[in-house]
């Protein structure tokens, strides 16, 4: 989908002097932000409430990834093409967790969370 929204936002940026650029940068910003809040949150709470088995998600971007350690203060501790791993304190009890979110085939995210002294 991102794809092909930048695709249309090339296309429009040389008649509009790249304002659709610009629009399409920050359209996508507020969509991974919004990802990072709803989505990948919940699911690293999720993962750690049952003993780090792993969450699945589709169609989540690899912006969305490490966005969430920002928004959330975290730190990143490995960041690779399609797998980003780092310590994020849970967001109820402030629990450390080591937290590693993988993107594998078909456009699915595994997601893990476990207790940092584990």
């Amino acid at each position: 989908m991102s794809i092909f929204i930048g695709f249309i936002a090339l296309m429009l940026a040389i008649p509009t002097y790249g304002i659709s650029l610009l629009l399409w940068l920050f359209f996508k910003y507020q969509y991974d932000k919004t990802t990072a809040t709803r989505v990948l949150i919940n699911a690293i709470v999720m993962s750690y409430k049952n003993n780090g088995n792993n969450e699945v998600r589709h169609h989540i971007n690899n912006a969305a990834l490490s966005l969430v350690f920002d928004m959330y203060g975290g730190k990143v501790l490995y960041d690779e093409n399609s797998a980003v791993s780092g310590i994020l304190l849970h967001p109820v009890n402030k629990n450390a967790l080591l937290v590693t979110m993988t993107q594998v085939s078909d456009n699915r995210l595994l997601i893990k969370a476990t207790d940092v002294n584990e």
